[in-house]
């Protein structure tokens, strides 16, 4: 399996979206989360009911999704996110110790028919 952990191949598209990949469909991929610090840590999968648990330092959680997730954190910094997807791994820029932000991570049909798996910054 091709390992990637660089931000070589994420692309910036505008400062809200980035592009993680790019396929002829999309399917089911997976966050690996590690927390490096206390998180309360909120996310939804699919369509499913939200899951909101407090994570200490060391914690490690893998979920995966068919179509996206909606992730909300009280501090970014004690986590490092992966995104393992078409048998490589991608690594997340979180953010500031302290700050909350809540990202949405997932496939997007665009205009062209391809489907991009992204990651959007919610206000």
């Amino acid at each position: 399996a091709e390992q990637n952990t660089s931000m070589d191949n994420i692309k910036q598209i505008s400062g809200k979206r980035t592009v993680i990949l790019e396929d002829t469909r999309a399917y089911p991929f997976t966050l690996k989360i590690s927390f490096r610090g206390s998180c309360l840590f909120r996310y939804k999968v699919d369509r499913q009911p939200n899951y909101e648990e407090y994570f200490s330092k060391n914690d490690i959680i893998n979920i995966t999704a068919n179509n996206g997730f909606r992730l909300w954190m009280s501090n970014v910094n004690a986590l490092s996110i992966q995104i393992i997807a078409a048998n490589s791994t991608y690594d997340l820029e979180v953010g500031k110790a302290g700050e909350v932000k809540v990202e949405d991570i997932k496939w997007v049909r665009d205009s062209d028919g391809k489907y991009r798996l992204v990651v959007l910054e919610i206000d």
